[in-house]
């Protein structure tokens, strides 16, 4: 019993050690500085702006921060990352309606009762007689890919009655050969593609060590290549025209298969085509899907494309994020189309 009893007290002390030494040569590594930390897989706009509020995700790519508050206290979110109130688990009377998107369904530049996921509660009041909840679950730079993961793995969660999708502009940006999106075939990694690597052995790990560890960061910058950064002002970063992030053909599949998961839970799928000031690039395949499923379709392009009182820019902060009274137009048209579609069946 003696020697087997020293040996296990031979190998303790040496992990001890290990871990001593790890985390002195850890502890060291800060203080020379802060290595580059995680590279985004993409630089998708103007993420720069949510910095404060976003953080890295091993499954979605990034997500914003659970209770994130940003310096000026104007972007506050709840213990789920969302913008808006707290979601009890309980539904209560609820009728929930889940709002994935983009950007502009965040709207971050915008009050929150503003936007029209909070505008929309407020003009259903209530279906059937159960209160109106519209959850706003919008992410800055998230693709259909990314609210369909969304949808799958954490959405769910609130019991919605109804999916709203609002996605298109970040779905046809292209793939950019940043660390995370290159392979040794030399072209850029899509959406769908990222995904799947990171489900791969080791990715994940790799991925906490270059989120976490200074002293990780710190070796690979000795050991390998420099690689482009985001908001490095020197940095070239290649743009891949060929490939998007999420190509047509799984476009296509991800409404497939948000619609038979909606299916399988009895949750009613809404589609809803993005109003961008000129981009519609998106909107073919979202009629055509609807039209095909016979699913409620808001087509904001076409409802909207004479605007009142002002023309269509002034709607609009840029290209693609709208302005409060956009946000009003928007939840006025999808209102009307699911008032609309409820006596149609």
């Amino acid at each position: 019993m003696t020697q087997p009893t020293s040996l296990l007290k031979k190998l303790a002390l040496a992990a001890a050690s290990v871990v001593l030494a790890v985390g002195a040569a850890e502890v060291g590594a800060r203080s020379l500085g802060n290595f580059e930390g995680h590279v985004d897989p993409l630089d998708a706009g103007d993420m720069g702006y949510y910095a404060e509020v976003r953080q890295y995700d091993p499954l979605l790519f990034w997500s914003l921060t659970p209770g994130g508050v940003d310096s000026n206290g104007v972007l506050k979110l709840n213990s789920h990352g969302l913008r808006g109130p707290e979601i009890s688990e309980e539904k209560k009377n609820e009728y929930r309606i889940l709002s994935l998107g983009e950007s502009s369904t965040f709207a971050g530049r915008a009050a929150y009762e503003d936007c029209y996921s909070a505008r929309l509660q407020k003009l259903l009041g209530r279906i059937n007689g159960r209160r109106v909840r519209v959850i706003n679950a919008g992410v800055p730079g998230y693709t259909l890919f990314q609210g369909y993961q969304y949808l799958v793995h954490r959405g769910l969660e609130f019991k919605p009655d109804a999916v709203l999708l609002y996605f298109g502009y970040n779905d046809f940006l292209p793939v950019s050969y940043l660390a995370n999106r290159t392979t040794s075939l030399g072209r850029g990694l899509n959406d769908r593609e990222l995904f799947a690597l990171r489900e791969e052995s080791g990715q994940q790990l790799h991925d906490s060590l270059m989120e976490n560890s200074h002293l990780y960061r710190g070796l690979r910058q000795l050991l390998l290549p420099a690689v482009p950064t985001v908001g490095d002002a020197d940095a070239e970063i290649e743009i891949d025209d060929e490939h998007a992030r999420v190509p047509e053909e799984d476009r296509r599949w991800l409404l497939e298969s948000t619609l038979n998961l909606c299916r399988e839970r009895g949750i009613q799928l809404i589609v809803c085509v993005p109003w961008y000031v000129r981009f519609e690039d998106h909107a073919p395949l979202l009629k055509e899907f609807a039209t095909e499923n016979n699913l409620p379709l808001v087509d904001l392009p076409n409802l909207l494309r004479k605007t009142p009182f002002k023309p269509r820019e002034e709607y609009f902060l840029d290209r693609v994020h709208p302005t409060a009274d956009g946000h009003a137009l928007i939840a006025e048209a999808i209102r009307d189309e699911l008032l609309a579609f409820s006596k149609r069946r």
